[in-house]
């Protein structure tokens, strides 16, 4: 039988470039071209790779027919304006988080792609983590007291570059989002109200004006609250912190080591792999998987990304205005 191939198209070669090298090594895969407006990145990625074709405008991957995926990984306020252009050219997605800034663009999205069979996923990468994958198994039948998961930046200096000028960038859309996604999956439930609070005393303030801390309280129906944080200016490695406390055990993940605490005290370590960056371009295979076998789930769908910027977007309202804020969910 003949081998399916799917054209791919790259725009955005920072982060892009992970989605390439994964798209580049699926089997059923070849990328045609790329984009980036950098002029350096488009020299040293020429030299690598000079049979793929660097275009001069974002536009001949849209409108190349032979392309039926395309993977954006531009800066964040680009993200609406070139999903529009996919579906309009009917290629599937693949974006990085967030995929839009607000709830009209949001609500646009899912409807446009109602009309269409289109996919798209996001790079929401914990959920390849063996060790998140370890603590879902292990807590899916469990009484969940409570979650707290913090989302340690460790990388101040990037609030510094592209993001400062952004008027619409956001630490909750930014980095809060891959924890909220994360408690999204563990759970396999959705809160019903957002609460949260923000500051910026960790940054230089005349050059990024945004808050650089949040705190995020989501309700669920069954009363639970999940503590979720974001800290892009803390003095820390980059790192997914997670406490869940069950009826009859806690899970603890820190720096000093992945930990369970059974009934009786006792603490059994937990040796599955993290930060496991191998993983990572499951997303983007299973995406493609998918495209090739619809019995194939995708690990990242649309109602997941939905799900996610939902309360991505209803945080960031909350934050704004002070208040808690319900959760309209895309249908």
């Amino acid at each position: 039988m003949k081998k399916k191939l799917f054209k791919a198209g790259v725009i955005g070669l920072g982060v892009g470039m992970h989605h390439f090298q994964a798209l580049k090594n699926h089997p059923n895969c070849i990328v045609k071209k790329v984009y980036d407006f950098d002029k350096l990145k488009k020299f040293n990625f020429k030299k690598k790779f000079p049979n793929i074709d660097f275009v001069k405008n974002e536009n001949e991957i849209f409108q190349d027919k032979e392309i039926s995926i395309v993977s954006i990984a531009s800066y964040d306020n680009f993200h609406y304006n070139q999903i529009l252009k996919c579906i309009k050219n009917k290629k599937n997605i693949i974006v990085e988080k967030p995929i839009c800034l607000n709830k009209k663009q949001l609500s646009s999205i899912n409807s446009l792609l109602k009309k269409t069979n289109l996919k798209i996923t996001s790079n929401m990468v914990l959920r390849t983590t063996d060790l998140f994958r370890q603590i879902k198994k292990k807590i899916s039948n469990k009484k969940i007291i409570s979650i707290e998961a913090d989302y340690l930046w460790g990388r101040s200096y990037k609030l510094y570059q592209w993001r400062s000028q952004l008027k619409d960038y956001s630490v909750i859309h930014g980095c809060a989002i891959h924890v909220i996604d994360l408690v999204l999956w563990l759970l396999n439930k959705k809160p019903i109200t957002v609460y949260v609070k923000g500051n910026n005393i960790g940054v230089n303030k005349k050059i990024f004006k945004k808050n650089s801390y949040v705190i995020i309280l989501l309700k669920f129906s069954n009363n639970l609250i999940v503590k979720i944080t974001a800290n892009a200016s803390s003095i820390y490695p980059h790192f997914h912190e997670l406490k869940i406390f069950s009826k009859n055990s806690t899970i603890i993940h820190n720096l000093q080591g992945s930990y369970e605490i059974k009934k009786n005290k006792k603490i059994k370590k937990l040796f599955s792999k993290y930060p496991d960056k191998k993983n990572r371009l499951n997303i983007i295979h299973s995406f493609v998987d998918n495209l090739k076998n619809r019995y194939i789930r995708s690990i990242v769908n649309k109602k997941d990304i939905m799900n996610s910027m939902s309360i991505s977007l209803a945080a960031e309202k909350s934050m704004k205005i002070g208040k808690e804020v319900k959760i309209k969910y895309e249908n």
